[in-house]
């Protein structure tokens, strides 16, 4: 009698257990990444720096995508220099521009991505104000930022962004001016 006892016991707290399990999967399931994943494929590429220098990659990218546009079905592309959920990311800390500095240790802190053609396009990924980069001119992305909700939100709560500027820590001091803004992407974990 004592080992059914036992059995029943771990029973239960296997059934138990599972159904914990099967509750946080839904409620993952439910979670808004920010981004669509139906109907999308995603890819890693790594171009060897000895055999492609910055001008070859640029142009590797911009052939690809041309490539990958003309194939029959697909609606856009893009690329980014982390994706989401890989659990990899950059991340700096930024200074807001007519905005007092923080102390020192107290300085904000963004996760940065680098975009290519329509990344956000091709993600899914909604333009709640302003636009997007404007690919019929190249430098034009020079000094021109693209800002999550959330950014946006903590530094200009009652303002529109478009047209602010932040200084982000690229290894230079210069100015950013923000063009648009997107919806949040979850990037580490959809939890």
């Amino acid at each position: 009698s004592t080992f059914v006892v036992v059995e029943v016991a771990l029973a239960l707290v296997l059934l138990v257990g599972a159904g914990l399990l099967v509750r946080s999967f839904i409620r993952l399931m439910e979670v808004d990444a920010g981004f669509e994943t139906a109907q999308t494929v995603a890819m890693r590429i790594s171009l060897p720096g000895s055999r492609y220098p910055q001008p070859a990659r640029v142009q590797f990218f911009e052939r690809l995508f041309e490539r990958i546009d003309g194939i029959p079905g697909v609606q856009s592309s893009g690329a980014v220099s982390f994706l989401p959920l890989t659990g990899l990311g950059s991340a700096t800390s930024y200074e807001v521009v007519g905005q007092p500095q923080p102390q020192l240790g107290q300085e904000p802190v963004a996760d940065v991505r680098v975009i290519t053609n329509d990344y956000f396009t091709s993600m899914g990924i909604p333009v709640v104000r302003g636009r997007l980069f404007d690919d019929r001119r190249p430098d034009e992305a020079r000094n021109k930022v693209i800002v999550n909700e959330t950014l946006a939100r903590r530094h200009w709560p009652n303002e529109d962004p478009i047209g602010k500027r932040v200084k982000i820590s690229w290894n230079d001091n210069r100015e950013d001016e923000i063009v648009g803004v997107v919806g949040d992407v979850r990037h580490l974990a959809l939890e």
